[in-house]
């Protein structure tokens, strides 16, 4: 190749990917943007225009000479495949009828029929300059259907005839000598595919034709004989202002690729057969498809929309593609209907769209989309294989009643203000989650699934890959029904309590529920909801850096400088903590708005959710969820656990009476609710010795040890005094074991032992009272001292400390019971 060439072919690749890479959508959200943004597109296609070559001899450089990778991409849109009855000798290929020709459109147009009478031949320059084909400008003879200062006039005021219902059965051929040719070309086409020869479509490739649309309207309808009449035509590149048509049938093989349509653009009613390939192209602010129907393989692969366009009930074959296509601010596919592999990957689509009421097969994908404000596919219905791995929807995806067949995947997918699948039915498996650590599906705000049916896997989640769907906003699973197992592990729950109040409620778990997660907190979300089958989760890990008896002294010391003993983060207590926190700010944030002087009851659509009864309430009945499933499993651990945070969560409700949260927070203190094997075992220790040093003060303050009663008459005066000095220390052991006669055998002090009879001294009738004492338990040297009403007192405070010691060492034997039992 010389360097001209080849700097004409890298110029014409060059200005084909600008086009490519042309701006899709404007850059400003008014008039003048959107003036600006027409002039570029404008300007975009007009120097790939230019750059491919449309003058007489450009039509000629087809490039056949070169190898294919040296070819340009405007070389390979000029070279035709001329049929066998085209006029020449030179053949390519096989021989016989069906022999193919290597041709270029300068041959195409220069082919007599629709232009001469007589047989078919190769006219000359000078014949078609005759007939008003050609035309020179600036000393460059142009082909007057690419001539570049203006767009050729095939309007039917220069001369053609539209057939009516009762007209011929080929359009009459007038003054318009451009318009007859493509008619009489569009005719030799429709005649080669009736006698089962490969017919040979119009070739528009580059024109810039005004009026295309009524000119190709007169061979509409059927002929005498009732045959529909089939249009062949290729026209890529070509800028087809004012294309509107309704009724077309076009055959096999269709192309505007590249097309530019203007602003408007009709193909209501068209009928378009296998291959119709529209990719890059463009079209204006309108747009009509309304009932088109496209056979296999329809293109509109990186094909660019203006402001609207309609689709309705549109219906495409197999492999419908629109990769990469840009739509503008309203899009409507409603009742549309597509067969297999129709693919919308990486499509962005404007602020309105909707595919309402429309039906997908098999291996539909919207995956990489890009959806505005509002995308509604409400009750559409999806085949096997649906793919939305990466759509980003900005606000307003509405899936309700939509159905979906075996096996559809959102991984990775991203939802704005509003996500709806209300009533939503899926039968196969769900994937809400992606292969790589870094992927997860995120709602931003509402995630509504309520009603929603799952009869395959429900799967948010992945345990293995330690990652799940992102929930931020309002979660509503109410009245879902989960046939088969639903995998929420790994999930991140809203961290506002208001967002996962009841979220579940009259949700049915038909199969395992699998809510796996170390940081698992948003128990709320489980108030109301049914479990059939087992329920997992996962216990948080504690790390434990000090053991034994270092972590005894190190709390020890914490308690000992005021340090508040919290539980660890890492640790149930510790996620319960967390729970308990979103709570009670949920409920200042419900006081607040509630405080608000424009705050209406009837206004607020939650408002039977807001304050600090309805928030509790639904974090306890969470509790209860997950208390009930666990008794279900034999999970005595879990279930125990679960009744305890319950009963926290109950205690703060503001309906609870004082005295029910004093004896519940007694019952924590003491013995954890019933989990604790060690705390009933100190407090009772711990009671033991405040009764006992409660019964030392009471005998001190009664006189206890009394000289007369402990000491014999001989022993002096001086050690009288001594032994009343340390009398103090003389009750402590009596008192201790007084103490513990009331914790191991309980209500002894009602039936103890009395006042002991001894015998009497030498020369008296009875022993003395003082002698007596002296020799009685100290229970009865207590009772002497104190008198029949403080003894009686003293009974009833013993009695008391029975009655804890029964109740603590019941909650003792209770918890070792839990702990080591087999269910």
């Amino acid at each position: 190749m010389t360097d001209e060439a080849t700097a004409k072919r890298e110029a014409a690749n060059a200005a084909f990917q600008a086009w490519r890479d042309r701006p899709k959508t404007p850059s400003r959200d008014d008039d003048a943007g959107n003036e600006a943004f027409k002039a570029e597109i404008d300007r975009l296609w007009l120097a790939m225009w230019e750059a491919a070559d449309f003058s007489w001899d450009g039509l000629a450089d087809a490039g056949w000479d070169l190898d294919y990778d040296e070819r340009s991409e405007a070389q390979r849109l000029k070279r035709w495949w001329a049929p066998a009855e085209f006029p020449g000798s030179e053949r390519v290929g096989a021989d016989g009828e069906f022999a193919d020709r290597k041709r270029t459109l300068q041959d195409y147009w220069r082919w007599s029929i629709g232009i001469t009478a007589g047989a078919p031949r190769l006219l000359t320059d000078d014949e078609l300059a005759a007939q008003g084909f050609l035309v020179e400008r600036d000393g460059v003879l142009w082909h007057v259907l690419h001539r570049p200062e203006t767009r050729a006039a095939l309007e039917h005021s220069d001369g053609l005839e539209r057939r009516g219902n009762d007209g011929p059965a080929e359009a009459a051929r007038t003054s318009a000598p451009l318009g007859g040719a493509i008619l009489a070309r569009l005719s030799a086409a429709r005649s080669a595919a009736q006698s089962q020869h490969q017919p040979t479509p119009v070739l528009l490739t580059g024109a810039r034709a005004k009026g295309l649309g009524p000119v190709l309207q007169t061979l509409n309808g059927p002929n005498d004989a009732g045959d529909a009449h089939i249009l062949y035509l290729s026209a890529p590149l070509a800028h087809l202002s004012g294309f509107r048509t309704s009724g077309l049938s076009f055959g096999s093989f269709t192309d505007f690729s590249n097309a530019h349509f203007g602003d408007r653009a009709g193909f209501s009613g068209t009928e378009f057969g296998d291959y119709a390939d529209l990719s890059r192209a463009h079209f204006g602010d309108h747009a009509m498809f309304y009932k088109t129907r496209f056979g296999t393989r329809a293109k509109f692969n990186e094909a660019s929309f203006g402001a609207r366009t309609w689709w309705n009930q549109a219906e495409f074959g197999d492999h419908a593609t629109f990769t990469d296509a840009v739509f503008g601010e309203a899009t409507s596919f409603g009742q549309s209907s597509f067969a297999d592999n129709a693919s919308f990957s990486s499509v962005q689509f404007g602020p309105r769209l909707s595919f309402s009421k429309s039906v997908f097969g098999d291996q539909a994908s919207f995956s990489g989309a890009s959806f505005g404000d509002r995308a509604n596919f409400e009750s559409a219905k999806f085949g096997d294989k649906a793919r939305f791995i990466g759509a980003k929807f900005a606000n307003g995806a509405n899936f309700r009643e939509a159905t979906f067949g075996d096996d559809v995947n959102f991984a990775t997918a991203t939802f704005g203000d509003d996500a709806s699948f209300l009533g939503a039915t899926f039968d196969g498996r769900l994937l809400m989650f992606g292969r790589r650590s870094s992927q997860q599906p995120t709602f931003s705000g509402l995630a509504s699934f309520k009603l929603a049916r799952f009869r395959g896997p429900a799967m948010f989640g992945d345990t293995s890959k330690k990652r799940g769907a992102a929930f931020a906003g309002k979660t509503n699973f109410r009245a879902a029904t989960f046939l088969d197992y639903a995998d929420f592990s790994e999930c991140e729950w809203p961290e506002n309590a208001e967002d996962q109040h009841g979220a579940f409620e009259g949700a049915r778990f038909c199969a395992v529920a699998d809510f796996s997660n170390a940081r698992f907190s948003a128990f709320a979300i489980l108030d109301g909801a049914v479990f059939e089958r087992m329920v997992r989760f996962t216990d948080p890990y504690r790390i434990r850096s000090k053991r034994g008896w270092r972590a005894v002294w190190s709390r020890i010391v914490r308690l000992w400088r005021g340090v508040t003993l919290q539980p660890h983060p890492n640790s149930p207590d510790g996620v319960f903590k967390d729970a308990a926190k979103a709570t009670k700010a949920a409920v200042r944030r419900d006081q607040s708005l509630q405080r608000a002087k424009d705050y209406s009851t009837a206004e607020d659509k939650n408002a039977h959710e807001r304050g600090g009864e309805a928030r509790w309430r639904t974090l306890a009945s969470g509790f209860r969820t997950l208390k009930l499933a666990m008794e279900a499993q034999s999970d005595k651990d879990r279930e125990q656990r679960f009744y305890r945070y319950e009963l926290k969560a109950r205690m703060r409700r503001p309906s609870t009476r004082w005295w029910e949260k004093r004896v519940s927070g007694l019952y924590g203190l003491t013995a954890n609710y019933g989990a604790s094997i060690a705390r009933p075992f100190f407090s009772l220790a711990v009671m033991m010795v405040a009764f006992s040093a409660l019964y030392w003060a009471v005998a001190n303050a009664a006189g206890l040890p009394q000289g007369a009663a402990l000491a014999p008459s001989a022993v002096t005066v001086q050690t009288t005094h001594a032994a009343q000095d340390t009398e103090w220390a003389a009750n402590v052991w009596p008192a201790l074991d007084f103490s513990m006669s009331q914790t191991f055998r309980p209500f002894g002090v009602w039936w103890g032992p009395g006042m002991p009879e001894i015998p009497a001294a030498p020369g008296r009738s009875e022993a003395s009272l003082e002698d007596r004492l002296a020799s009685a338990p100290w229970r009865v040297q207590l009772a002497h001292a104190l008198g029949q009403g403080w003894w009686t007192a003293v009974k009833f405070v013993a009695t008391v400390q029975s009655l804890l010691s029964v109740i603590l060492l019941f909650l003792f034997a209770l918890a070792v019971r839990r702990r080591f039992q087999i269910s």
